[in-house]
């Protein structure tokens, strides 16, 4: 029987007889369908444990996208930090004028000291003037300068003495380190604790989904009557309600609720088309869904409303972050779980008895 279709309707569109317009034909079947009444009016829970009715246009959750989290994280007391770093700069600022006060004192042994160095260098000017090129009287005359110069250093000791204030202000900073360092040691680590409820209440307008291409329509391999196909939906608008609770002790927690809500939300379905020789009322073409898949846009949620509501008590944005992720990924998974497989059996309840062409 095989052999013998595959003789009679070949391998190609134009063989099977497959009509140009199909592709049409299926999209405005499809988007038929969806809107009928059937489609639209029919009931389902979203999960076992979920009382509440839903429609495909109103999808009601119970705690199916949901996601919370409590956290503590230990912080030093900022307050008590600044605190010691206060006192340490104003005992740098004590160490510095004391050194400047102290090194203004020294600059009195330095007029001493350059005055006694000039004498020095003015006498052994003179002393080398009587020497007539001799090496050896030139050498004694600054051997003498020599000699005259360190008893400058003992009669103005201006370089000992800045040595002394350069090292009494480090010695003096030293003091101040240690005692910033003993004083931050003392001071508290804070635990601070806070957390996080999020939750989708429904989604509504899924109803509006629309096939808005047929493509790719291609023979099965090793098959003379099935066609795989491709799809591309669109929904143009979905709205949700996000519920939000946000704490961080010793704060009250804030909570609220805001409107979420996507525009032209993409996704893609594969199917099979079927030509049935031996169909009732003649040989047609027959079709059935293999998939569905919606494309959440991961910036759904409005993440400035948000980052406003965590800074307000004071929370670091970087605590919810994994929550809205999770919730953005429980969305993902009902859409093409759940919802998927409802309207994709229901969709092919109706289309296994209807002949497109």
């Amino acid at each position: 029987m095989k052999k013998l279709l595959k003789k009679l309707f070949g391998l190609s569109r134009r063989e099977m007889g497959l009509p140009e317009s199909i592709n049409t034909k299926i999209e405005d079947l499809l988007n038929s369908l969806i809107q009928s009444e059937q489609i639209q009016g029919m009931t389902f829970k979203v999960s076992s444990g979920c009382d509440k009715v839903s429609v495909i246009n109103d999808i009601e959750f119970c705690d199916e996208v949901s996601a919370q989290d409590d956290y503590v994280t230990t912080e030093i007391d900022e307050a008590c930090v600044d605190t010691c770093k206060a006192a340490k700069d104003a005992a740098y600022g004590v160490c510095d004028a004391t050194r400047q006060t102290c090194n203004t004192g020294c600059d009195g042994l330095k007029v001493g000291y350059d005055g006694c160095c000039g004498t020095c260098d003015a006498t052994r000017k003179t002393c080398k003037s009587f020497c007539f090129g001799s090496k050896k009287c030139e050498n004694s005359c600054d051997d003498v300068s020599s000699k005259c110069k360190s008893g400058c250093d003992d009669a103005f000791p201006y370089k000992s003495c800045n040595d002394a204030c350069n090292k009494a202000s480090s010695d003096c900073k030293s003091g101040a380190d240690s005692m910033y360092n003993s004083c931050v040691s003392g001071c508290k680590s804070l635990d601070i604790t806070g957390g996080y409820q999020f939750r989708l209440e429904y989604i509504k307008g899924v109803g509006g989904i629309q096939v808005a291409d047929v493509s790719n329509i291609e023979l099965k391999p090793d098959s003379t009557t099935e066609f795989s196909i491709d799809l591309d939906v669109v929904i143009p608008q979905v709205n949700t309600m996000f519920y939000y609770k946000i704490w961080q002790d010793p704060l009250p927690a804030i909570k609220g609720e805001m409107p979420v809500i996507a525009s032209s939300v993409k996704g893609t379905g594969t199917g099979t088309l079927v030509y049935d020789i031996e169909a009732d009322g003649g040989p047609g073409y027959f079709l059935q869904l293999d998939s569905l898949q919606i494309t959440i846009p991961s910036n759904v949620f409005d993440s400035n409303a948000i980052t406003k509501a965590v800074e307000s008590i004071g929370m670091s944005v970087q605590f919810i972050t994994a929550g809205i992720v999770d919730l953005n990924q429980e969305l993902l998974n009902l859409a093409n779980g759940t919802l998927s497989d409802v309207v994709l059996k229901e969709l092919n309840d109706i289309l296994k008895d209807m002949k497109i062409d």
